[in-house]
């Protein structure tokens, strides 16, 4: 990993473009920091080098040192939170958004707007009213950045488990207008120049008098200050039950058809039920017969106290007549993290649960259980993992996927839509892979099979989950193993371009493609494989004996 160059660059020498030099004191108050920083989190942190190595993290402590005495105050704080996120996990970290009952951090303000990441770009989802016509736009830069290279840069200043844990803060980081002064966006971080699709000229928006507050951790849609002063994707539709109560630790509702909804954003006792009691009430509301259905939402859980999951785990297991595929459902999110996390796994691991909506923030194996190191210079608070929480030491998943994709849209934020409770009211098991495949196989017909396949599973594709992937692999072996060698190569070739990261996948049809013949297909699907698996040894055995090595 290269250091990241932002950091090293004078970014503001254009005449009465950079902000004033750090005084005496502030130096003297910020290498402080810095030294308490370089000091603790190598001692604290359970790992802290299991991602950038100690020389690496060692480099930037060294670098910014020296860059201090020529830095402004906003950059020198955003050099501290480049530091404390070379962990690289979504418990370290020197957050610049408060906590619930937390105090907002000095000096970090907000524009007057709010984006989130959807699949077509950052977009615009709450603005105040003086920038009314901005909500929907989509960002494609800051003053002289693209948007790509804007997302590359304050993707060093977050802290992430996965690429959804970086989406979710990327989006709260592009607000904020210290960050985009520091990285280089932003000359003047009384002035912001944002550039929107479809607009010729960009917008220039000035930080909002009110400090960033702690909505963005319970509502997906918010700006600091009164709710009258500013507006929001949705405000003119009815709001939709998932957005209802989020600032609620936990609820539920049972529907006319009897479907028991039940929303988890919290894992603490709290509220007027604990939450062994919550989970009580909750499956004693779902029928022991062949209607029971329940949802348990966990998109806005960002963790809390993991020991809690265990009394809802043990009674879904005993309630049979609801765990079964199509009748339990779990929406994930990129907000479930931390015991959410643990949570989501357990119900992966212990019950047949359909998955719904996106990946989770976290991964089932992920650095946790938060400690806190109090700087002395500035008395702002870093956070730090104290413990490795190990699911499975196989898994290397990043996230539990979802068995439904059902990502938001702007278009479900403005029209009040759950994509995912849409998802689940239409839900029908998968298609049989050899089902759809096999009976135009066996008539010769292996185009006419790939065809009904992709026509047979278009609703059930899914960006993030190989769905196919096992069905594929097991039928493309049968093939082989009746000397069906054509057929075989037309099922593995679908699989590998299904699911092109699956190592397997590709070591599948190198397999098939040295067996007839085709050495130079053969040596290809074997190094791609090993390309995104170098443990492959049987891969690593094949190529070299392709290679004649």
């Amino acid at each position: 990993m290269k250091p990241t160059r932002w950091l090293l660059l004078p970014l503001l020498l254009a005449a009465g473009g950079a902000s004033a030099e750090l005084s005496a004191e502030q130096l003297q108050r910020y290498r402080a920091d810095l030294d308490s920083l370089a000091a603790e989190l190598p001692k604290r942190h359970a790992n802290l080098f299991h991602t950038t190595p100690a020389a690496e993290f060692e480099r930037e402590v060294d670098n910014l040192r020296s860059r201090l005495p020529q830095l402004d105050e906003a950059e020198a704080l955003i050099g501290l939170v480049h530091l404390s996120t070379l962990a690289r996990d979504g418990h370290t970290a020197l957050f610049l958004l408060p906590f619930p009952g937390g105090p907002a951090v000095p000096g970090i303000r907000q524009l007057p707007i709010q984006f989130h990441a959807f699949d077509d770009g950052l977009r615009v989802i709450a603005a105040d009213r003086a920038h009314a016509d901005l909500l929907g736009a989509t960002l494609t830069g800051v003053g002289d950045l693209s948007v790509d290279e804007l997302r590359r840069r304050i993707v060093e200043l977050v802290p992430q488990d996965n690429a959804m844990g970086r989406a979710e803060y990327v989006a709260w980081y592009t607000a904020i207008p210290e960050v985009l002064h520091a990285v280089g966006a932003a000359p003047h971080m009384d002035r912001v120049a944002l550039h929107l699709a479809g607009r010729r000229e960009p917008a220039v928006l000035a930080p909002m008098h009110e400090a960033p507050d702690a909505g963005w951790a319970t509502r997906l849609v918010t700006l600091p200050g009164p709710r009258e002063h500013w507006i929001g994707a949705g405000d003119g539709a009815r709001t939709p039950r998932w957005l209802r109560d989020t600032a609620k630790p936990y609820w539920h509702e049972r529907d006319a058809d009897g479907l028991v909804y039940a929303q988890i954003n919290l894992m603490r006792d709290a509220g007027p039920q604990s939450f062994a009691e919550f989970a009580t009430t909750v499956l004693k509301q779902v029928p022991n017969d062949e209607t029971a259905r329940l949802v348990l939402d966990l998109r806005f859980n960002r963790g809390g106290d993991g020991d809690l999951i265990w009394p809802m785990i043990y009674g879904l297991i005993r309630h049979e007549a609801v765990n079964q595929p199509g009748r339990l459902f779990v929406i994930t999110g990129r907000r479930t993290f931390s015991a959410a996390q643990m949570f989501a796994n357990a119900l992966e691991q212990h019950t047949k649960a359909v998955f719904v909506g996106e990946p989770t923030g976290s991964s089932p194996n992920h650095y946790g259980e938060v400690g806190q190191i109090r700087l002395p210079g500035s008395g702002l608070t870093a956070i730090y993992s104290q413990y490795f929480y190990q699911h499975h030491p196989a898994d290397r998943r990043p996230w539990i996927p979802p068995h439904l994709a059902a990502p938001l849209t702007y278009d479900d934020l403005a029209r009040g839509h759950d994509p995912a409770m849409a998802a689940i009211a239409g839900f029908t098991p998968p298609p049989n892979a050899v089902a759809l495949l096999q009976p135009k196989l066996d008539a010769g017909d292996v185009a006419g099979a790939l065809r009904d396949f992709t026509a047979g599973t278009a609703a059930w594709r899914n960006p993030w989950r190989n769905l196919f992937e096992v069905e594929l692999n097991d039928y493309g072996y049968t093939l082989l193993g009746a000397k069906r060698l054509t057929d075989a190569i037309a099922v593995f070739d679908l699989a590998a371009h299904l699911y092109p990261e699956s190592a397997n996948a590709w070591d599948s049809l190198g397999e098939a493609q040295a067996l007839n013949g085709d050495r130079a297909r053969a040596v290809y699907c074997y190094a791609r494989s090993l390309r995104l698996n170098p443990d492959n040894a049987h891969g690593a055995d094949q190529l070299d004996a392709l290679l004649g090595h």
